[in-house]
C-alpha cells in the first residue's frame, strides 16, 4: 500500500503479540544512543510496519514513555519512504532517562533500521551458502 499523504495509517503499526515475539526471537538488532531497532522481514511485499516497546526502566513515568512513543511514531511517519521496504521494525528504548528530540530520533531510526535490515539480509543468506557448498 502507498502511504496516502503523510498520515500514520493503522496498518503501519505492529499490534499482534506474535509479531513482536517473532521479531524478538529471530530479528536482527542494531543499537544506538537512544534506540534499539529490531528488524525482520515480513510477508507484506512493500509495506514496512513499526512496533514500539518502551520499558518502565527506560522511562519511569507513563507520560515520558508515551512522549517517546509519539516521537518514534512521528519519526517513522516522516522517514517512511527512506526506510527499508517489507520489514517489521520493533523499536525499544536504549538508555534510561534519555529524552531525545525528534531530530535525533529520526536520524537514529533511519540509520539503525538500515543497519538492522542489512544484518537480517546477511543472516538470511548464511544458511543458503552452507547448504549450497555441501
Amino acid at each position: 500500500r502507498e502511504q496516502r499523504g503523510q498520515r500514520f495509517e493503522a496498518w503501519m503499526a505492529i499490534r499482534a503479540k506474535g509479531d513482536f515475539d517473532r521479531a524478538h526471537r529471530r530479528g536482527s538488532r542494531a543499537r544506538g544512543d537512544h534506540l534499539v531497532v529490531i528488524a525482520i522481514e515480513n510477508q507484506r511485499r512493500q509495506e514496512s510496519r513499526v512496533g514500539l516497546a518502551i520499558a518502565k526502566r527506560i522511562a519511569k513515568r507513563a507520560v515520558d514513555r508515551n512522549r517517546l512513543r509519539r516521537r518514534i511514531r512521528e519519526a517513522f511517519r516522516l522517514e517512511y519512504h527512506e526506510l527499508p521496504r517489507g520489514v517489521d521494525l520493533v523499536v525499544l528504548g536504549a538508555r534510561p532517562g534519555a529524552d531525545p528530540d525528534l531530530g535525533e530520533v529520526r536520524s537514529q531510526l533511519k540509520s539503525l533500521a538500515h543497519r538492522a535490515h542489512k544484518k537480517a539480509l546477511s543472516r538470511a543468506r548464511e544458511p543458503e551458502a552452507e547448504t549450497s557448498t555441501r
